[in-house]
């Protein structure tokens, strides 16, 4: 049966599927698809660095997989585009106008497909010729991985749901608590299971047969007080508690901290903080550079400091204030990416229940 593994942030996602790929007592075509190009080479360095790499997979990025597996051989055969061929691949950041004719609506003027439209494109393609389509993916694949399949969204579930039902063993890995990229925004498609509510479709998958799904509940990253605060951005139903499999060294400057801005410089001097904001409007005290949440995605670092947003400090210092589902998101990966210790900048201390940082 197929297989879903999902798992919090050092829950060892990744590496579950550089172990499968590893076995390589008998044949077999593997595809590793991810996302992100960050993500594709992460993911070459650790599979050539392993067993793997004596049959290594093909790895590619998500929009790869649909132009050159589903729509690029097959999309001529969907009614709206007439028989025009797709040639590559436009990127689209944004939103595209609606009110277009029908081959326009997925192709610019050189025949490339939108990748903002891509996944609704495979989608048509796949009602439209779908057979074709699943036919020759298994002739050239035995096994698919999917690797931070949170990101896809709206059309690309219905993509994953042909590849349940093929006769290729689908193995998706993710985590929907770091759903911060989208391979689609303009997507209306499959809303019920936007955001957090992605976790409803792996349980309705689960509940069909169509997949076995996995949940691991530890992290091999945080130590205990990381972890715990970042669980504490959801409702305690959400999702399980996890479990810290780390021990903290004796010495190490660990926990959840609050620095004012007398003492920023100071923290960052001592302990070299990866430091996470909002966006480029997001103000820095103590530092000229900091990364963008959705940017840090996969990266581990000791130590952490956060310039969080004024919701996310309202809900730090009451978790009964609102707080969208994407700044808990943010938040979560931010907070995620550190093993020892997460500072929070903030203009005063009053009012929060977390411990201030000053120097000794």
């Amino acid at each position: 049966m197929d297989l879903a593994i999902l798992a919090p942030a050092g829950g060892r996602k990744t590496q579950k599927i550089i172990d499968m790929c590893a076995d390589v007592a008998v044949p077999r075509k593997r595809a590793v698809i991810t996302f992100t190009t960050n993500v594709q080479k992460i993911l070459i360095d650790r599979l050539l660095a392993s067993d793997a790499r004596s049959q290594m997979p093909t790895v590619m990025g998500w929009y790869t997989f649909l132009l050159d597996h589903i729509v690029r051989p097959y999309a001529p055969s969907v009614t709206e585009l007439h028989g025009s061929r797709v040639k590559g691949l436009a990127w689209v950041d944004g939103t595209l106008p609606r009110n277009l004719s029908r081959v326009d609506y997925y192709l610019d003027s050189a025949g490339d497909a939108y990748s903002e439209r891509l996944g609704l494109l495979a989608s048509k393609t796949l009602t439209a010729d779908g057979k074709a389509v699943i036919d020759r993916l298994e002739r050239i694949f035995d096994e698919i991985y999917i690797d931070e399949v949170q990101d896809l969204r709206g059309n690309d579930l219905d993509v994953l749901n042909a590849l349940l039902r093929s006769k290729i063993h689908v193995i998706l890995v993710g985590d929907v608590r770091q759903r911060l990229l989208s391979t689609s925004k303009s997507s209306r498609k499959n809303m019920k299971y936007d955001g957090l509510d992605l976790a409803g479709w792996f349980h309705e998958m689960d509940e069909k047969e169509l997949l076995d799904l996995q949940t691991i509940q530890e992290t091999w990253r945080c130590c205990p007080e990381v972890i715990q605060f970042a669980d504490q951005m959801f409702a305690d139903d959400m999702f399980p508690t996890t479990k810290s499999n780390v021990t903290v060294p004796t010495g190490t400057h660990h926990g959840i901290w609050l620095v004012e801005e007398p003492h920023i410089e100071e923290y960052i001097r001592r302990f070299h903080p990866a430091c996470y904001r909002d966006s480029v409007r997001t103000k820095l005290v103590g530092t000229d550079s900091a990364m963008n949440f959705g940017l840090c995605k996969g990266a581990t670092e000791e130590h952490v400091l956060i310039f969080p947003t004024g919701p996310m400090k309202k809900f730090w210092k009451d978790k009964t204030n609102n707080l969208a589902d994407k700044s808990r998101m943010n938040a979560y990966v931010a907070i995620t990416r550190a093993r020892w210790s997460v500072a929070i900048y903030v203009d005063s201390a009053k009012g929060y229940d977390i411990p201030v940082w000053k120097p000794s």
